[in-house]
């Protein structure tokens, strides 16, 4: 790994915390799977940084449009997209523009999963809300 990627995963690690290395997420459904949907918009040359999945010992790059599913109990992490190293003996290239990736990470929650979740049924005067318990969710 070299000297700008280190940098790189500890800035990741300060900005996003918890999700910003390899973790569990230990609230999803064991029945459940995490779908990972995203896309980088990257210069050529530049890296969309990888998606690890740790118990498998392998990583999918994201340097293209990607959808993902994988189990968020079993540990999991990724890296920061990067630019390109400079070329020694040459100008830097113009910036062409910003380079950047996003993902929506939909997750199985297991309160929600198992029926254990209170919803929101409405809004109520004030800050309150109608939960819609499970005694009312669940009309068997």
């Amino acid at each position: 790994m070299t000297c700008l990627s280190q940098y790189a995963e500890k800035k990741l690690d300060e900005s996003m915390g918890f999700f910003g290395g390899d973790h569990f997420d230990r609230w999803d459904a064991e029945g459940g799977l995490t779908a990972m949907v995203g896309a980088p918009d990257i210069d050529d040359g530049d890296s969309g940084g990888r998606f690890h999945v740790l118990e498998l010992n392998g990583f999918i790059p994201l340097d293209v449009p990607v959808i993902i599913f994988f189990s968020g109990l079993r540990k999991h992490g990724g890296t920061s997209p990067l630019a390109a190293p400079p070329i020694s003996n040459e100008p830097p290239k113009p910036l062409q523009k910003w380079g950047y990736r996003w993902f929506n990470i939909l997750y199985p929650p297991a309160r929600i999963m198992d029926g254990r979740a209170i919803i929101s049924l409405g809004s109520l005067p004030g800050k309150d809300f109608f939960p819609m318990k499970p005694e009312i969710a669940d009309l068997r």
